[in-house]
């Protein structure tokens, strides 16, 4: 049994060697390639929220991802490493946020919200936040094809918070039904400095030798709460989630064999 067992671990071992090796001579033989570039292209966003009480959930506006648009641009790195993979790092301005709107459902002409013993008229109401991060996702950037490319970037992103602007319309008394205790309408109480978000993105990628065109749709889901989330606090959940549509260019600065 111990000589089989031997025997199996001296082929493993032996054709973990060759797939080494013969993964080395591919590189050996690839034109590897760094590129630099610049993009641009607009944004979309929201924050899911969850309530830490249920008695609070209609407390919450309706809300899209086409309620919040915005912009980014910023600058990029791309290194093709190897046939079909590369790596990508952004450095980018984003203007996120999140836009509720409360607005009449079912044929109504009001928009009441608040616990059974008191409710508001809410019609009209927006609550509207833009904060603006700078963006820093580091990508794997998987493609397919030649000189037309279809590709995948995925990976993690930070984004560190820049500035917040509260454009919300409410008055004094709709402020009332959603308490002081709400940080959508308590400026004392700040939104993260940080977020840390899931990036992906699809698209394709026009990969000529003086310059490189990319089309992407992306997307970033948020694993980290906007806002303090403990049980004592508002909402148990504060997540970002935003969709972008980007327009990127490259300029290749050196190509080369690997070692």
């Amino acid at each position: 049994m111990q000589n089989k067992l031997g025997f199996i671990f001296k082929v493993v071992f032996i054709w973990l060697l060759c797939i080494s090796s013969a993964s080395a001579q591919a590189r050996r033989n690839f034109l590897q390639e760094v590129s630099v570039g610049a993009f641009g292209g607009v944004n979309m966003s929201q924050v899911r929220f969850l309530h830490n009480s249920t008695a609070y959930s209609t407390m919450i506006g309706d809300q899209s991802l086409f309620n919040k648009r915005g912009g980014t641009f910023g600058v990029s790195a791309r290194y093709i490493a190897q046939e079909h993979f590369g790596v990508i790092l952004d450095l980018s301005y984003t203007s996120k946020g999140y836009c509720e709107i409360f607005r009449p459902r079912n044929g109504e002409d009001v928009r009441l919200v608040g616990l059974k013993d008191k409710r508001v008229d809410f019609n009209g109401v927006d609550l509207d936040r833009t904060i603006s991060y700078l963006d820093i996702p580091i990508l794997a950037h998987i493609y397919f094809g030649s000189k037309s490319r279809f590709f995948l970037n995925i990976g993690p992103q930070m984004s560190f918070k820049l500035s917040e602007k509260d454009n919300s319309i409410i008055n004094e008394v709709q402020k009332e039904i959603l308490t002081f205790s709400d940080p959508r309408i308590n400026r004392s109480i700040a939104t993260d400095k940080m977020d840390f978000s899931l990036h992906a993105a699809l698209g394709y990628d026009l990969h000529l030798d003086k310059v490189s065109a990319m089309l992407e749709l992306r997307w970033a889901y948020g694993v980290h709460d906007l806002y303090p989330h403990s049980k004592a606090d508002w909402f148990q959940r504060s997540n970002t989630q935003n969709l972008g549509l980007v327009l990127r260019a490259y300029v290749p600065v050196k190509k080369f064999h690997g070692n």
